[in-house]
């Protein structure tokens, strides 16, 4: 026989009935404490009134939405960031806005990071509680472990402790089980995660941005910018490049002659691996940081950066015949001469641009320098010298090294050009290797004799191998204030290149009178470098060793000697003659040097906002004997939104997953228009626990702590029974099912519904089906069989006096007495 509950007559009170829409809300954002404040306010209440009755589960759709507006917030700038990141928003070098620190901007920002992560731990907080709460009202029941898994799932050390290993075993319907499971995982996961997502893309970063770019044009072929035979005709229209002053000339051979004069002027063979100093914008070529600028006498070509490595730093490479050599590399200067001028260019478009300009590009003015790439071809020249000759007056012997430079050989060779007279200076001469035993792959040699000894019986002649050739690379820039430098390494043609004597005696020219380095013997410019270094100096012959002794045997830091120093010295030569060759070829060479303009530079229809975008802005040459088309492409640094790195991608992936859940969890509560929002706070935890009945037979031996791992299994669940107070009202308990009560207690499922309500204000009665089995006596108190959970109930109920569904904070919250915390369960009207 089914047992009925009790019906009660009382009318409903009239306080305290319902919950608002606005404090549903409230308290879904975090912010409970502002309704409680207005409702003091607006309905004079005292801060001692006592609890009333409370909806535990309300059937309402608006109030559903209010519950769901956690989720708005997080998800909302989720939205926006993802957009910004994946849309990309450039800001500048700096943060701008009303504050214009940047250190005050980024740790306002890192502030705004914190307050997404906890809103997103929030959502997903209320995510939790609902399912935890559902399963207690209506599933199976959530297992002693799991209980408070709303409060501790961010906490990474709940998911390797006994509360959730223990509990994951549980005995329940598999799939009601894994989506527990997975739900507090899952959103363990993303809380812990959430902080270092929110500071990825909250926080902008410091990074290049892509910022135009266009295709340029060079006058000549390929092959006559880059041959593979440098060459020079006097007669041809170059004949200034055999003036006296040709190194006053720019785009000559030897106009960067000045400029490696002063630099070498300036250091010694113990310091001149140091005084390469590592400038920050200097390109990395495989690791290898030796540079110096390199100076034009005139504006025309740019000021360049040589980039290179003295031979004992470097690594020996099997596959490259060249390796094991001291090297230089350097841009081609024809090539920068007009990626100069559309630098200049992208500066006044910047400035000129409109800033409604789509795509960001009106921000490109709020940089303070930009970069320009060109995938290009360089100049490279490296040198391998032999270890120092006493060579005396009889002897033209002179050892050269082979390829490949790797192995340390040499090879001797008679040098008919060795000048047997005896003179207190340095000499410098080209000499042509032949191909056999040397390759093809050395494009010249070179003779340096040092000052005679004092007894005028001999000199250290030393014999070099150089290797000259073009190879593919990208050309860099980073700003006007800075050097054209280039980095090696792009994939694309390398070949050896020979000289002609023409073009070796327009490299290295007699020393100009109103040049540096003159002197009367009338040096050429490569001996004026070599002695304005001090390569040969502070050496002399005793009894125990020789010159050529002391040369050898010097060795200072980071590589540097005699010998790597005078290589050092040839390839800077070579590489800037190199460099250079062809570069008159971006002039229009009518007329007076100084005035020469670009050649065939013509800029198109909306050229600046074309740059800016990348695309075509120069007019395609149709003169000339031959076009070579190029591309430069602009980058500038600054504060920006943009997804490039992993982490980003990683961050982004969190954000979606979150949205995911939090998108999830709100059509399923529209959809079925109940939601609940009690037990999500402590307080009220234990409010429901005071207003429970004790469980001595689950929970037997457990006031200390729990050890068995069967206990966290204990499925707990809440349920619907009478009021102990004798009142004959209803209220809520958490109960284990494994638990007896008192044979005059019904426990009823919050699933099930009752009978059609007449009147709002009128209790009805609930209809319970339950079997009775015989009581049993537990500490001298007789205790009930427990009947079927297959009671109907509607899904909207109150709690009276509801402490176990709730606390107003207004409650003293530090009263214990049962009574006072008693609650009754009172059934709703259904609202749509």
């Amino acid at each position: 026989m089914f047992p009925k509950v009790r019906s009660s007559n009382k009318t409903r009170p009239q306080h305290g009935t319902e919950q608002s829409l606005l404090k549903a809300f409230l308290r879904s954002i975090g912010l409970e404490l502002l309704g409680v404040a207005f409702q003091l306010i607006l309905q004079l209440r005292s801060l001692r009134s006592p609890e009333h009755e409370k909806v535990v589960v309300k059937k309402s759709r608006p109030h559903a939405i209010a519950r769901c507006a956690v989720h708005i917030i997080p998800t909302l700038f989720s939205i926006v960031l993802i957009a910004l990141n994946l849309r990309h928003y450039y800001i500048g070098i700096h943060l701008t806005g009303q504050i214009t620190n940047d250190s005050t901007n980024r740790l306002l920002l890192q502030g705004a990071a914190k307050i997404q992560e906890l809103l997103i731990t929030s959502s997903l907080a209320t995510v939790v509680f609902d399912v935890i709460r559902s399963a207690l009202m209506y599933g199976d029941g959530i297992p002693l472990g799991l209980l408070g898994s709303g409060f501790t799932f961010t906490q990474l050390s709940f998911f390797w402790s006994p509360d959730f290993w223990c509990s994951i075993w549980y005995k329940s319907r598999v799939w009601r089980k894994a989506f527990v499971i997975t739900i507090v995982v899952a959103s363990g996961f993303l809380a812990a995660t959430a902080g270092p997502a929110c500071a990825v893309l909250v926080i902008p970063r410091v990074q290049s941005w892509d910022a135009g770019g266009t295709f340029f044009y060079l006058n000549g072929s390929e092959s006559q910018l880059w041959p593979e035979e440098l060459t020079y005709d006097p007669d041809g229209d170059q004949p200034y490049c055999s003036f006296e002053n040709a190194t006053s000339y720019s785009v000559c051979p030897s106009s960067g002659y000045n400029s490696l004069w002063s630099h070498f002027r300036n250091v010694n063979v113990s310091n001149f691996v140091q005084v390469g100093t590592k400038l920050p914008y200097a390109g990395n070529l495989s690791g290898l940081m030796y540079h110096f600028e390199v100076a034009s006498p005139t504006f025309q070509v740019p000021l360049q950066l040589a980039i290179g490595a003295v031979r004992n730093d470097l690594p020996r490479i099997p596959t490259d015949p060249a390796s094991g050599n001291t090297f230089l590399v350097q841009p081609h200067a024809a090539s920068i001469i007009p990626v100069r001028q559309l630098t200049l260019d992208w500066w006044a478009a910047v400035h000129n641009i409109s800033l409604a300009s789509p795509r960001n590009i009106a921000r490109y003015r709020y940089t303070d320098t930009v970069g320009v790439r060109s995938n290009n071809r360089q100049a490279s020249a490296g040198v391998r010298c032999s270890k120092a000759q006493n060579v005396s007056a009889n002897s033209q012997d002179v050892a050269f090294p082979l390829l490949p430079f790797s192995s340390d050989q040499s090879n001797s060779i008679v040098v008919d050009a060795l000048n047997a007279s005896r003179v207190d200076h340095v000499r410098f001469s080209w000499f042509r290797l032949p191909q056999d035993p040397w390759t093809h792959e050395v494009t010249i040699g070179a003779v340096i004799e040092m000052p005679w000894t004092t007894g005028h019986n001999s000199r250290i002649v030393i014999g070099c191998s150089v290797h000259a050739r073009y190879e593919s690379s990208i050309i860099q820039h980073a700003g006007p204030n800075y050097a054209f430098h280039s980095n090696a390494g792009y994939p694309g043609p390398s070949y050896v290149v020979g000289v002609t004597d023409a073009w070796l005696d327009a490299l290295t020219p007699k020393t100009p009178k109103s040049g540096p380095g003159y002197l009367l013997w009338q040096p050429t410019t490569m001996e004026s470098i070599i002695t304005a270094s001090g390569v040969g100096e502070a050496l002399s012959d005793s009894a125990d060793t020789t010159q050529a002794m002391q040369w050898d045997q010097e060795n200072f830091a980071d590589g540097g000697n005699r010998t790597t120093l005078l290589e050092m010295l040839i390839s800077s030569q070579m590489v800037d003659g190199l460099s250079r060759f062809g570069s008159h070829r971006a002039f229009n060479t009518a007329g007076s040097p100084s005035s020469w303009p670009l050649w065939d530079y013509e800029r198109g229809d909306d050229f600046e906002t074309k740059l800016l975008q990348g695309r075509h802005a120069l007019v395609t040459p149709t003169s000339g004997e031959g076009v070579t088309e190029l591309r430069a492409d602009f980058s500038i640094y600054g504060h920006s939104f943009k997804a490039t790195e992993q982490s980003d991608k990683l961050a982004m992936a969190v954000f979606v997953a979150h949205m995911i859940i939090a998108l999830s969890h709100t059509i399923w509560i529209l959809y079925h228009g109940t939601s609940s929002g009690s037990w999500d706070k402590l307080s009220e935890y234990f409010a429901l626990l005071q207003n429970s009945r004790p469980a001595p037979i689950v929970l037997r031996n457990t006031a200390a702590g729990l050890r068995a791992p069967t206990t966290y299994q204990r499925l707990a669940k809440i349920r619907v029974t009478e009021n102990l107070d004798g009142s004959g009202t209803d209220h809520v308990e958490l109960i284990f099912e494994e638990e007896r009560t008192r044979d005059d207690v019904e426990l009823r499922s919050l699933t099930d519904n009752a009978a059609p309500m007449q009147n709002v204000d009128e209790v009805e009665s609930l209809h319970v089906q339950a079997g009775h089995e015989e009581s049993r006596s537990i500490g001298g108190r007789p205790t009930p069989a427990m009947p079927s959970l297959a009671e109907r109930i509607r899904p909207s109920f109150k709690s009276r006096s509801s402490s176990s569904a709730g606390l107003l904070p207004s409650q003293n919250r530090g009263a214990t007495t049962a009574i006072e915390y008693m609650a009754y369960v009172e059934i709703d009207k259904v609202y749509g």
